[in-house]
């Protein structure tokens, strides 16, 4: 560990791990006494209820089968889901910020880590058993990979962009956008644009099952909007 720091003065260091230990102290102050809220409650639930998920939840199973694995050691709580977050959120921190520090990108790895971990809307976000956090963690995650994509094998950073799909939704975002992006600046083949956008495949089979077994209108979600016709949501 004392390798990667090499670059950084002691007064450097002293600012990473003082930023770190306010990061969890923001995150852990008072959590077991938080108020529950739906989303949460949902969270316990279908981690509870695997069996469940297709038919009724919009999000995909795998945030909840990591949800169960964490609850078969920790206890079936909320409480115990919101510190999974945590852990989570500070997972994904550490594993991008050795691959900046990997890269002795040690001035971006300082950014990353201060703002990052201090940023006050991750910090609401990951206190709650709930994904939304992990948006723009992975997020930033994948940008990471995808910025020195070229120093890893095609099937690391392709298996990695499927499995942070299925872990959250909208990871497909980014990851569209990255291919393009780089496809328009020709520093991508076509064959290998075409490569990266089979990585969403197996999420958009995923929700093509859901919608050809219950239709538009009938697929049911915890969420309020889905159960009203699209139209008449488009519609306000």
């Amino acid at each position: 560990m004392r390798k990667f720091f090499q670059d950084y003065s002691a007064s450097g260091v002293v600012l990473i791990s003082f930023t770190l230990f306010l990061g969890f102290f923001f995150r852990l102050i008072a959590l077991p006494e938080a108020s529950a809220w739906g989303d949460e409650i949902a969270s316990l639930f279908y981690a509870n209820n695997l069996s469940e998920i297709f038919h009724h939840e919009s999000h995909t199973p795998l945030y909840y089968f990591l949800c169960k694995i964490w609850m078969t050691v920790f206890g079936e709580s909320i409480v115990a889901l919101r510190y999974l977050f945590v852990l989570m959120s500070f997972s994904i921190l550490s594993l991008s910020g050795f691959l900046l520090l990997k890269k002795k990108e040690t001035g971006f790895f300082l950014l990353f880590v201060v703002v990052w971990w201090l940023w006050p809307t991750d910090i609401v976000f990951s206190r709650q058993a709930r994904h939304y956090g992990l948006y723009a963690e992975l997020s930033f995650f994948y940008l990471i990979l995808w910025r020195h994509k070229n120093d890893y094998s095609f099937r690391t950073l392709y298996w990695s962009s499927i499995l942070i799909q299925f872990l959250h939704p909208f990871i497909l975002v980014p990851v569209w956008f990255l291919a393009f992006y780089d496809y328009l600046k020709k520093s991508l083949t076509s064959k290998l644009l075409l490569l990266h956008l089979t990585t969403s495949l197996p999420l958009i089979i995923y929700y093509l099952a859901r919608f050809f077994t219950y239709g538009q209108e009938k697929v049911l979600s915890n969420i309020s909007w889905i159960h009203a016709k699209t139209m008449d949501y488009i519609k306000g």
